[in-house]
């Protein structure tokens, strides 16, 4: 993974140690206002970033793995997005939602932009191909989902793979592949039907 420069506030809210408690200070157990510290972080309180950081990074961390099944790719991706939320955290608006969900999106952005620049390799598809078909129940029931998985076109295929493996959906899905949402949603609807019509064969 690319280091972050030493000089970035996501540098100093990974390896700094706290700075906003004095020594020998009980800590409270109170959960942390995540609202209360994207304020203080679009003001640039760098130890209310570590703060943040500290609190969210181990649930951004496990949906980047999630999204991106790669180890060094979710990590690049985490990096990149606390970047991103240091850099817009002054567009946190409180009024139109609390704020986890505003840090997962911009994560989800950060890896659909990485999927996008990464654009799968035959030997990517062939691998989530098989990652498909292991949700089937029997050997013969994942070799027809692998036979049928075959017949999809390039963009069905890619609709599929986001949409089941990964969980975007049809308008994160339209952004990655840079297309109109309707285009995806037609995409998802054909990819489908051409399933179901191949395993009922």
């Amino acid at each position: 993974m690319s280091a972050a420069n030493s000089n970035t506030p996501l540098a100093a809210a990974r390896v700094a140690p706290s700075q906003g408690t004095p020594a020998g200070a009980r800590q409270s157990t109170a959960a942390p206002d995540f609202g209360a510290l994207l304020v203080a972080t679009a003001a640039g309180d760098q130890i209310a970033f570590k703060a943040l950081y500290d609190a969210t990074s181990p649930k951004l961390f496990g949906i980047a793995l999630l999204l991106l099944k790669r180890r060094d790719a979710a990590e690049d991706a985490l990096q990149e997005a606390y970047l991103r939320i240091w850099s817009k955290a002054r567009l946190y608006d409180p009024e139109r939602g609390p704020p986890m969900p505003w840090l997962v999106q911009i994560l989800r952005n950060v890896a659909i932009d990485r999927y996008h620049r990464d654009r799968v390799t035959h030997e990517d598809i062939t691998e989530h191909a098989d990652a498909l078909a292991a949700t089937a129940a029997t050997l013969n029931e994942r070799t027809d989902l692998m036979r049928c998985i075959g017949t999809l076109s390039k963009s069905q295929l890619k609709v599929v793979l986001l949409g089941f493996l990964h969980g975007f959906t049809h308008d994160e899905i339209a952004a990655s592949m840079r297309v109109p949402a309707g285009t995806v949603k037609s995409w998802a609807r054909r990819g489908a039907a051409r399933l179901k019509t191949c395993l009922e064969q």
